[in-house]
């Protein structure tokens, strides 16, 4: 029931399934399975007879762990793979427009703009990208009570 849904076809794990809770159940089931297996009940004189001895039972419960410690790691890697990864970090966007912003500047015609605008506008540029690197590696909440706006 772990690695095949129940149409017997395999699985497509999804974000949102809970591969722990089905790998446990997957498991209790087969330990139920393998117990039944080991001795089955017969009617008559010897009571009961033994398929697995408990040497082979060990083992086949080796083989069990080993298989669903397997299966349970390329589910997850599964599930991972689906997870949306930011393209470009958050500080490369904020050069970016740094970037833009001198260019942009640089195009205009000199009147228009006076160049200490231009230094200033870059000044604050860099500070907030700045801002958005250290946001992004202390968190938002520490950074404004620090200011006092928290």
């Amino acid at each position: 029931s772990f690695k095949f849904d129940e149409t017997g076809l395999p699985r497509v794990w999804q974000r949102g399934d809970d591969v722990n809770t089905e790998c446990q159940a997957a498991q209790d089931g087969a330990r139920k399975l393998l117990d039944l297996f080991a001795a089955v009940p017969k009617d008559g004189p010897h009571g009961e007879v033994v398929l697995v001895d408990e040497g082979t039972k060990v083992g086949l419960l080796q083989n069990l762990i080993l298989e669903a410690r397997t299966q349970y790691l390329a589910a997850k890697q599964a599930q991972d793979a689906i997870a949306v990864k930011p393209r470009a970090p958050v500080w490369m966007l904020g050069l970016l427009a740094v970037v833009a912003l001198r260019e942009v500047a640089n195009l205009m015609p000199r009147f228009l703009v006076p160049g200490f605008l231009v230094q200033w506008l870059s000044l604050c540029g860099l500070f907030l990208v700045g801002l958005v690197v250290l946001a992004k590696a202390v968190g938002a909440r520490p950074l404004l009570g620090a200011v006092g706006l928290v």
